[in-house]
């Protein structure tokens, strides 16, 4: 004869399997958590398919610096939620991203950088979000 197991253990882990899930699915799509006094940016890194070209991860993060804005951390990414046809020369949605302190954010964007908020609300823009990638040997 089978041994059943209890009701209550069956639920304790289903809930459990629950939490988890839950648990998992929150933050701001980027998988991390972000503090409120940083904002990130992103820019297109220019990368084609088939192609070696595009502006290296510390290319734009010295293009901030330059500028005289604090660059706290810098990772590679891509858009998601678009397709791009596959194409040599055509976009790859590569993009470089630097979290900055708000208050910078204005002068970022005067050089061409978008903060992340805008992705998915921005009408130029019909990505739904980003996740951050390893950097390609640049």
């Amino acid at each position: 004869m089978c041994a059943r197991k209890s009701p209550t253990a069956v639920h304790q882990k289903f809930l459990a399997l629950i939490c988890l899930c839950v648990s998992a699915c929150e933050g701001d799509g980027s998988g991390s958590q972000k503090s409120p006094h940083i904002a990130t940016v992103f820019i297109g890194n220019g990368r084609g398919q088939c192609a070696d070209d595009g502006l290296p991860l510390a290319q734009t993060q010295m293009t901030l610096i330059r500028a005289g804005i604090d660059v706290l951390r810098s990772a590679c990414g891509t858009l998601t939620g678009v397709a791009f046809p596959a194409v040599c020369g055509a976009p790859t949605g590569e993009i470089n991203l630097h979290d900055i302190r708000p208050e910078n954010l204005p002068d970022a964007e005067r050089l061409g950088f978008r903060d992340v908020a805008v992705l998915g609300v921005a009408p130029d823009i019909v990505a739904t979000g980003f996740m951050e990638t390893e950097c390609r040997d640049q």
